[in-house]
């Protein structure tokens, strides 16, 4: 996850200088995140049940978002790009509202 921050503040701090560069650079980064290893996405899905279909639109969300971004970068539309990180803040935030605190634990307690 301290990754994926990383990248979150390279592509605001892309935008807010107008450097489009970085956020290209900071959007590719979390599309092309690591995935956690199939064991820990066992102890998720355990924990979150039938959730989980709705905690991984989460994840194909912020993908999916990343992806534009990174494309909205390379074509020099900030506007767009701007737009599309703000909805994938929305939903980094809904997801840790929602499942932040449980999936933690799980991950925690299944070490």
């Amino acid at each position: 996850m301290q990754g994926l921050r990383d990248n979150l503040v390279e592509i605001a701090d892309g935008l807010l200088t107008d450097d489009l560069e970085l956020v290209e650079h900071g959007a590719t980064g979390v599309a092309t995140h690591p995935r956690i290893p199939p064991e820990q996405v066992q102890l998720v899905a355990r924990e979150l049940g039938e959730e989980m279909p709705a905690f991984k639109q989460f994840d194909m969300r912020v993908h999916d978002l990343a992806l534009e971004i990174a494309a909205a970068a390379r074509a020099s539309d900030k506007t767009a790009a701007i737009g599309r990180f703000q909805g994938m803040i929305d939903g980094c935030f809904g997801c840790h509202i929602a499942y932040k605190d449980r999936v933690a634990n799980a991950l925690r307690v299944g070490k």
